[in-house]
C-alpha cells in the first residue's frame, strides 16, 4: 500500500472516529436542559439533535445565532420553526463545506499543506452558502412585498380603509409576508400606532416593508386625502414605493446574472492544483523536485493567498456597501490593553490628519470599527502575514528535507540494471544511507566505507558508487536547507504587505461605494415624493427617513439630525459643507428651501422630472452594475492565470532549461 492511500485510509478513520465523538457528545448532552423544539418523529428528532450540537458547539454556535438572528426578523414565525429553519440552513451550509473538505482529502495526496488551504476554503465556502441563503429568502421577501401591495391597491381602491385592505390581503399572502402582513395589522389596530411603529423600526426586514409600515402609519393617523390629478395620496405613495421595489429587484437580478459564476471561477483553480501536479509529474518525474520542494510550496501558497484576496472582491463588488456591524471582539480586547492603547494612540496623533480621513472612509463604507480598532488590524495584518511567511517557510524546509530523506522514486531512471528488482534494492540502499549519514562529512574516506556497505548487500561496484554518489549529493543539498538572512527581508516586506492590505481593501471599498451615490441620491428624491403631500411635513421628519435609507450620506445625516434642536438652517449648512457630492448638494439645498417655503414648492421640480429622473437612475444601475461586472471579471481570471502560468508553464520551461544546461546547449 502507498503512503497516499495510507494516508487517505488515515484521514478517512479520522473523520469517522470524529463523526462517531460528535454523535456521543450529542447522547451525553441529551439530559441537559434546553429549550425544545416540538416534535416526536425520527427526523424532527435528528433536527433536535442537529439543533443542540449547532447551538452548543463554538466553531458552529456564532454562524447558527447569525442565521437564527437573521430569520427572526426576516420570518417571523413562533419559536419553534424558527429554530428548525436556523438549524436546517445550518446544517445544509456546513454539509457543504464537509462535502468540499472530503474532496480535498481525496485528492491531496496526503499533502497536508493542500489540506490545511482546504479547510480554509470550506470556511470561505461555508460563510458564502449562509450569505447566499440569507441573500434568497431577502429576495423572496421582496418580490412577495411586490405582490402584497399590488392586492392592497385593489382592495384599498374597493374599501377605503387601510386596515380594510390588508385584512382582505392576508389570504392571498404567501406565507412570508403573510407573517409581516399580520405584524402590521396588528400594529394599526394598536391603541398608540405611533409607539408600534418606532418599536418596529429596529426589527424591519428592510427598508421598503418599513417604509410600507409608515405610510399606512401615516394615512392612518392622518387620513388620505385627493391631490391635484385626482389620484388617492395612499395609492400614490404606495405606487412610488412599488417602483422603487421594482427597480431594486432588477438591479438585484442584473447582479445575480452578471456575477454568476465568477465566485466559481474564482475557487476552482484551487481544486486542480494537484490535478496538474499529478499530470506534470507522470509525464516528467523529475518534476516532483519543483511541486514538492520549496518552489512549489511557496507557488502553492500564493495562489491561495491570491485567491482568498480575488473571491473577497468579487463578494464586495456583487453584494454592494453591506453595513458591517460585526463585533471585533479580539481588537476590542486589544484595546483594552493599556500600553497597546496608549501606542496607537500616540501613533494616530502623529499623523492624524490622514487618520481623520481613513475614520471618515470606515464611516463611509458602514465599517463601525474605529480608527483606533483600524490601526490594531492593519498591525494584525502585518503580523500574521510574517507567521504565513514563516510558515511557508518552514513549511517548504520540511517537505525539502522529507523529499530528499525518503523520495527515491525517480532515482537511478537512467542506469541500465539487470532488472526493476536490481534497481529497488540501489534504491533501498541509497534511503537507508542517506538518512544514516545525514551528519557524517563528504570525504574520500567516507565515501569509501559507504560503497563497501554497500556493496556487502550485493550491488556491484559499478552501482554502488552511483548510490554512493546519490547518497553524498542528497546530504549535501540537506544541509543546505536553512533559515536564510534574506528571509527576513521577506518578513519585513510581507509585515508592510499585511499592514498596508486593509488601507488598500478600503480604499477598494470606497470606490464601490462612490459608484452608488448618485442611485441614493435618486433614492431620496423617490422618499420627498411620498412625503411632500403629507400634512404638517418637517424637515426632521424626512431627515428621519432618508437615515433609514441612507448608507453613503449615513454619518451626515446622523449628525445633521442630532443638530437640528439647535438650528435648522446651519445643521442643514453644515451637511452640505461636508459633502462634496454635487447631487447631494443640490438636495440639501432644496431642503434648506423648506424653511422658507413648504416642501411641495421646494420640491416642485422632482415632481416635475420625475419620469426622467426614473430612466435616468434605470440607465445609471445598468452602467454601475456592468462596470462592476467588468472589474470582477477581470480579477476573477487571475487566479486561473496565476494557476497555469506560475504552476503549471513555469516548472515545464525551468525543465526545458535545465535540459539545455545538461546537454552542453
Amino acid at each position: 500500500m502507498s503512503s497516499q492511500i495510507t494516508m487517505r485510509v488515515m484521514l478517512i478513520a479520522i473523520a469517522v472516529c470524529l463523526l462517531f465523538y460528535i454523535l456521543l457528545t450529542i447522547s451525553i448532552r441529551k439530559k441537559r436542559s434546553l429549550t425544545p423544539i416540538r416534535g416526536s418523529r425520527a427526523s424532527m428528532k435528528g433536527i433536535f439533535w442537529l439543533y443542540r450540537f449547532f447551538s452548543q458547539t463554538p466553531v458552529f454556535k456564532r454562524y447558527y445565532q447569525k442565521i437564527r438572528n437573521f430569520l427572526e426578523i426576516n420570518y417571523p414565525a413562533d419559536e419553534m420553526s424558527i429554530k428548525r429553519k436556523a438549524t436546517l440552513t445550518t446544517a445544509k451550509c456546513v454539509g457543504g463545506a464537509l462535502l468540499l473538505i472530503i474532496f480535498v482529502i481525496s485528492i491531496s495526496g496526503g499533502d497536508w499543506f493542500y489540506i490545511c488551504m482546504g479547510f480554509f476554503m470550506a470556511y470561505f465556502i461555508f460563510t458564502y452558502f449562509i450569505t447566499a441563503a440569507q441573500e434568497s429568502l431577502d429576495n423572496k421577501l421582496l418580490n412577495q412585498l411586490g405582490d402584497f401591495i399590488t392586492n392592497i391597491r385593489h382592495h384599498y381602491s374597493v374599501l377605503g380603509n387601510v386596515e380594510d385592505a390588508i385584512y382582505d390581503t392576508l389570504d392571498e399572502t404567501p406565507y412570508e409576508m403573510g407573517l409581516h402582513a399580520s405584524k402590521i395589522y396588528r400594529m394599526l389596530g394598536a391603541t398608540n400606532v405611533d409607539h408600534e411603529v418606532d418599536k418596529y423600526k429596529d426589527i424591519a426586514p428592510n427598508k421598503f416593508v418599513l417604509t410600507m409600515v409608515a405610510i399606512c402609519a401615516t394615512i392612518k393617523e392622518y387620513g388620505d386625502k385627493t391631490l391635484d390629478d385626482g389620484q388617492s395620496l395612499f395609492l400614490t405613495n404606495i405606487n412610488y414605493l412599488k417602483e422603487e421595489i421594482n427597480v431594486e429587484l432588477i438591479k438585484r437580478r442584473r447582479n445575480a446574472f452578471l456575477f454568476s459564476g465568477l465566485i466559481t471561477l474564482t475557487l476552482l483553480p484551487l481544486f486542480f492544483l494537484k490535478a496538474i501536479e499529478a499530470w506534470g509529474i507522470s509525464n516528467i518525474p523529475e518534476m516532483t523536485s519543483f511541486y514538492n520542494g520549496p518552489a512549489g510550496t511557496t507557488v502553492m501558497a500564493c495562489i491561495f493567498v491570491v485567491t482568498v484576496i480575488v473571491y473577497q472582491l468579487i463578494a464586495n463588488l456583487k453584494d454592494g456597501h453591506v453595513d458591517d456591524e460585526r463585533e471585533h471582539k479580539i481588537i476590542s480586547w486589544l484595546l483594552t490593553v493599556p500600553v497597546i492603547n496608549r501606542f496607537v494612540t500616540i501613533e494616530i496623533n502623529r499623523h492624524y490628519t490622514k487618520h481623520l480621513k481613513i475614520d471618515e472612509g470606515l464611516k463611509m463604507v458602514g465599517d463601525r470599527i474605529g480608527i483606533k480598532g483600524f490601526l490594531v488590524k492593519r498591525i494584525l495584518f502585518g503580523l500574521l502575514a510574517i507567521f504565513m511567511i514563516n510558515l511557508v517557510i518552514f513549511t517548504a524546509e520540511w517537505r525539502t528535507r522529507h523529499n530528499l530523506l525518503n523520495d527515491f522514486k525517480t532515482t537511478f531512471e537512467s542506469s541500465i540494471v539487470p532488472n526493476e528488482e536490481y534497481r529497488q534494492a540501489m534504491r533501498d540502499a541509497a534511503i537507508d544511507y542517506t538518512l544514516s549519514c545525514r551528519k557524517m562529512k563528504d570525504t574520500p574516506e567516507n565515501r569509501q566505507q559507504i560503497q563497501a556497505e554497500i556493496e556487502k548487500r550485493g550491488i556491484a561496484p559499478k552501482f554502488s558508487a552511483q548510490v554512493t554518489d546519490e547518497v553524498f549529493y542528497r546530504v549535501e543539498r540537506y544541509r543546505d536547507v536553512y533559515y536564510r538572512w534574506w528571509f527576513l527581508l521577506i518578513n519585513i516586506l510581507g509585515y508592510f504587505a499585511g499592514y498596508y492590505l486593509p488601507y488598500l481593501i478600503l480604499q477598494y471599498k470606497l470606490r464601490i461605494v462612490k459608484m452608488d451615490m448618485e442611485d441614493e441620491v435618486i433614492q431620496y428624491q423617490t422618499i420627498v415624493l411620498i412625503l411632500m403631500h403629507v400634512d404638517g411635513i418637517l424637515v426632521d421628519t424626512v431627515l428621519d427617513w432618508l437615515e433609514r435609507f441612507s448608507f453613503c450620506f449615513r454619518q451626515s445625516i446622523q449628525e445633521c439630525i442630532i443638530n437640528l434642536e439647535y438650528s435648522t438652517k446651519k445643521a442643514l449648512q453644515k451637511m452640505k459643507n461636508q459633502e462634496t457630492f454635487p447631487p447631494f448638494r443640490r438636495f440639501v439645498d432644496n431642503l434648506l428651501m423648506v424653511e422658507e417655503e413648504d416642501i411641495l414648492t421646494a420640491f416642485a421640480e422632482i415632481e416635475t422630472d420625475r419620469e426622467y429622473y426614473k430612466e435616468k437612475r434605470k440607465t445609471d444601475n445598468e452602467i454601475i452594475s456592468t462596470q462592476k461586472a467588468e472589474v470582477g471579471k477581470i480579477v476573477a481570471f487571475i487566479p486561473l492565470i496565476l494557476t497555469l502560468v506560475v504552476y503549471m508553464i513555469v516548472p515545464f520551461a525551468l525543465y526545458s532549461m535545465e535540459m539545455m544546461k545538461s546537454i552542453g546547449m
